[in-house]
């Protein structure tokens, strides 16, 4: 079974993983680069799709407290730059 783990920008291809054999998974970035945020579509991909596999997450800073919570999907935002150049 693959799971969508997201898009690459350059290429615009999808990204998807094989969850139908053991993986061992090493996300590195510096802060605020999206690695929490990474896992969490990982967590969420294995849960909605591999009904076989339940992901633990061991959390000691609390960041994944809102996985509890319904994803309520917006439509992107401009950010700080692009609005600045209009």
């Amino acid at each position: 079974m693959k799971l969508f783990i997201g898009r690459i920008e350059e290429s615009g291809e999808d990204l998807y993983i094989d969850s139908s054999k053991s993986h061992v998974v090493f996300v590195a970035g510096k802060r605020c680069s999206g690695k929490s945020y990474t896992l969490g579509v990982f967590a969420e991909e294995l849960c909605l799709k591999a009904k076989d596999i339940i992901p633990m997450i061991i959390d000691p800073m609390g960041i994944y407290w809102t996985m509890v919570l319904e994803n309520n999907v917006e439509e992107p935002r401009e950010s700080a730059r692009d609005t600045s150049s209009k």
